[in-house]
């Protein structure tokens, strides 16, 4: 993702909060040579060794069950968005040169995925 040095996040613990406010998460892989996307629940857990994961449930019917253990996975975390209007700024005014954008807020996790079956 294109993520501008001066609108990066760095701090866990922001993310973190991020996550647990907004748990719903779009995991893609790369499965059977096409891109493959769930959007699962996934809750913060620390280990006991202090280590943070993700945690969620699929259905044991859902092909990311079936994955391969250790397989490298992506997921994403996404907060509210907004439309930002070019007349929202006073230099719209005053020079003109003012363009729209959007504002948003995302957590990216890469990682492992590993399917515990119980």
């Amino acid at each position: 993702m294109y993520n501008p040095t001066h609108f990066a996040e760095n701090d866990q613990t922001i993310l973190f909060e991020l996550i647990r406010q907004f748990p719903l998460a779009c995991i893609v892989m790369l499965r059977d040579g096409s891109l493959d996307a769930n959007h699962i629940p996934l809750l913060l857990r620390t280990k006991a060794d202090g280590t943070v994961v993700l945690v969620g449930h699929v259905a044991r019917s859902n092909p990311i069950a079936k994955c391969v253990q250790a397989e490298n996975c992506l997921v994403i975390f996404q907060a509210a968005d907004h439309y930002i209007s070019p007349a929202w700024y006073a230099a719209k005014k005053e020079t003109g040169k003012v363009v729209p954008t959007w504002n948003y807020s995302v957590a990216h996790v890469q990682g492992k995925l590993q399917v515990i079956d119980e």
